[in-house]
């Protein structure tokens, strides 16, 4: 898998932290790999929950996530999708994706929040 920017990174430069910027938090995912079958290509929904709960995950500093994105989205440039992403406790954001090529690379910005993301844990003595 290839990612655009290092994982986390903004596509904007100075983009602000929880609170003040959560539903503006943005990025660019590639996923190596469509399924192809006897129609069009569908994107790989297992692989992009995975790694949109990694990005989220770094970007929002928290643990836990899951995210849930509809199956069988086939790979047409300029589609967009909602996925959800929680933690289970209370926090919830609504993940719009949008199909940038046929590679695929995607691009996901949060668009909705409830609650606030469980914190990762700090090293001790950090």
């Amino acid at each position: 898998m290839r990612f655009d920017r290092p994982l986390g990174a903004s596509i904007r430069s100075g983009m602000p932290r929880i609170g003040t910027g959560l539903a503006r938090a943005a990025c660019v995912l590639v996923l190596a790999g469509a399924a192809v079958g006897c129609g069009s290509p569908t994107l790989d929904t297992q692989k992009l929950q995975a790694d949109l709960a990694t990005q989220i995950e770094d970007k929002l500093n928290a643990t836990g996530l899951t995210v849930k994105c509809p199956a069988d989205v086939e790979v047409v440039v300029g589609t967009s999708f909602q996925c959800t992403a929680g933690t289970g406790d209370g926090f919830e954001a609504t993940v719009r994706v949008t199909i940038q090529n046929d590679v695929p690379d995607v691009r996901w910005k949060i668009v909705n929040v409830t609650g606030s993301p469980s914190p990762t844990a700090s090293p001790a003595g950090g």
